[in-house]
């Protein structure tokens, strides 16, 4: 199907002196068109369109600029410049399609909008495939905790240094946050055990028991930490020989709950009083099961 200009509407005109429900009514009938020969249209049919979007995206109502976003957004050569004003549409229900999916914006374009834009726009930015550097290191310094959990949720989302460097902080005081940024394959070994050695009883507990036979890798995420107790006594304590072994541990990918049980063991303050029991799911050392807490105290691992 070939582009003819009878398909284009005098668009000043339609502007200047056209009802809402016609240029509601032209858009419509140009994105059926384009998405009728989006894969057949070249780079001189698509700006036309793009002409004709961009003019008519400020002329018509909500409703009609969200579905235009959603249709536009999966598209890998829809007119860029109307993404771009869909993308920086105040109102999320327009922008958040194409801040989601679409291609055609660029790095550029996402970083503007994640330094201008509200919560809404930064959330919506963080769930896209794949974000780079530079866009993550904004949502993190700007975003409030949804978007920091999403986007440290999201494994397309390529993170700086810096950019976990918030991330550790801010999950110290977060143990939803701590178990997505302590389960990221990308994790620098150093901020790693800093934020293993910080993690919640809580967070604890519920990454211990992810270290299944099955999904061991996910057994890193468990910090070899001693639970607070009330009767703690106040001179501090050594972690320096926990945290060489499991870095050596961490960096050849031996790291399993066995070990992170034994890790737990060897604290002098918990050898010497019987603290609370962390189920652990996998086999101890001694071939048996870790399972419940009975076995681990009576075996070479108790806690």
């Amino acid at each position: 199907m070939s582009l003819h200009a009878s398909h284009i509407p005098e668009l000043d005109a339609l502007i200047a002196r056209g009802s809402p429900e016609r240029r509601v009514k032209t858009v419509e009938r140009m994105t059926a068109f384009f998405l009728d020969g989006a894969s057949r249209f070249n780079d001189d049919h698509v700006r036309l369109f793009d002409l004709v979007f961009s003019q008519l995206i400020g002329e018509i109502e909500t409703n009609a600029r969200t579905e235009l976003s959603r249709l536009l957004a999966p598209l890998g050569n829809a007119p860029v410049e109307a993404v771009r004003r869909l993308a920086q549409d105040d109102d999320i229900a327009v922008a958040g399609p194409v801040l989601k999916r679409a291609e055609r914006l660029s790095d550029a374009d996402l970083v503007d909008i994640a330094e201008s834009k509200g919560q809404a726009h930064l959330l919506a930015i963080s769930a896209r495939a794949r974000i780079a550097e530079l866009v993550t290191d904004v949502l993190l310094r700007r975003g409030d905790q949804d978007v920091l959990r999403s986007t440290a949720e999201n494994r397309g989302a390529r993170l700086s240094d810096a950019g976990f460097g918030i991330l550790v902080e801010r999950a110290k005081t977060d143990g939803v946050l701590a178990e997505k940024v302590l389960l990221r394959p990308d994790i620098p070994p150093r901020l790693f055990h800093d934020l293993l050695l910080t993690a919640t009883d809580a967070v604890q507990r519920r990454l211990i028991a992810s270290a299944t036979p099955e999904n061991s890798s996910e057994a890193r995420g468990a910090p070899a930490k001693a639970s607070n107790e009330a009767n703690a006594p106040a001179a501090p304590r050594d972690y320096s020989h926990a945290q060489r072994r499991i870095e050596a541990l961490y960096q050849d990918g031996k790291l399993d709950a066995a070990i992170l049980v034994e890790l737990r063991a060897e604290d002098p303050i918990r050898r010497n009083r019987r603290g609370p029991c962390v189920a652990v799911r996998g086999p101890d050392r001694s071939g048996g099961s870790a399972d419940d807490c009975g076995a681990a105290r009576s075996g070479p691992h108790s806690l």
